[in-house]
């Protein structure tokens, strides 16, 4: 991830400055955000309250300024990658909290595939070493918090099982 952002910020230095945009251009961002067109008028109050309009900042929300972000700094490759990695993650030989993190990471790229608390649930225990997958679909999981911890316990038990039969396997082994 460090890399990306080395290369990402390689990219913005790189970046010829910056040309002025047309008034075309402008005026277009300035009704996007909400500007509004003086028509003219005869009283001067209604000219007043326009232009004290216009001198306050234009309200920007937050799903705007993201969108505006990704749109100039985080590829459309990119994010097709990272989505990529995660249709495709499994536990494998991770522990549980390794495979959540990665999981939770890469979510943030499904866009609105995962709205649902169910089917990130689903996912999730989709991605899970058989193992454990087999004894959590068994149940209705809405919360991905439960579902986490239920698969901890399991992990936990599994781990001691096999260390159980590990001590065993020695003890006949050495004659014990």
């Amino acid at each position: 991830m460090a890399a990306f952002f080395q290369q990402m910020a390689g990219n913005v230095q790189a970046q010829p400055p910056v040309q002025p945009q047309s008034p075309v251009r402008q005026y277009e961002k300035l009704m996007k955000y909400g500007a509004t067109e003086f028509k003219g008028t005869t009283y001067p109050l209604e000219a007043k309250q326009w232009l004290e309009r216009m001198e306050r900042p234009p309200v920007l929300t937050w799903g705007d300024f993201l969108k505006e972000f990704r749109q100039k700094y985080v590829p459309d490759t990119h994010v097709d990658m990272k989505l990529q990695e995660f249709l495709s993650l499994k536990q494998g030989n991770r522990n549980i909290a390794k495979y959540e993190r990665e999981f939770s990471y890469l979510s943030h790229y499904t866009g609105s595939l995962l709205t649902i608390s169910r089917y990130r649930c689903k996912r999730f225990e989709a991605g899970l070493r058989p193992s454990i997958r087999l004894q959590v679909v068994g149940f209705w999981h809405e919360n991905f918090s439960e579902l986490i911890s239920q698969a901890l316990k399991l992990e936990r038990i599994e781990v001691e099982g096999a260390t159980e039969k590990g001590e065993k396997e020695k003890g006949v082994k050495t004659g014990g």
